[in-house]
């Protein structure tokens, strides 16, 4: 075969599966700088009928991810500049409302 002894070394590393992707995100609580990590105002983004931005959301997702584990390795807390798939975004955003939603319904 013409591609049995071809060196390996330099090859770009193979990308993370959507599944290799955890976050841990706080929604209640202050964030480092002082402000709260959520606030009722970003209930709007999880209405049917919102027009939310991609940029506003990912703004929102930088605030509130307090850890990305990519192949179980932690990149540490934001969202931008890893390369993360909008799938994966999409999922994390799906899950966030769900904790909302669920925290809402309980009252807190």
């Amino acid at each position: 075969m013409p591609y049995e002894n071809v060196p390996t070394e330099n090859a770009p590393p193979i990308p993370a599966r959507p599944d290799e992707y955890t976050f841990a995100f706080n929604i209640t609580g202050m964030h480092p700088d002082g402000k709260p990590y959520s606030t009722i105002d970003d209930l709007d983004m999880f209405s049917p009928e919102s027009q939310t931005s991609n940029t506003k959301m990912l703004d929102y997702l930088d605030r509130i991810v307090t850890d990305v584990k990519i192949k179980g390795e932690s990149t540490g807390p934001s969202v931008r500049g890893k390369g993360i798939p909008y799938a994966c975004l999409k999922q994390l955003m799906a899950g966030v409302g769900e904790t909302i939603k669920a925290a809402n319904d309980a009252g807190n």
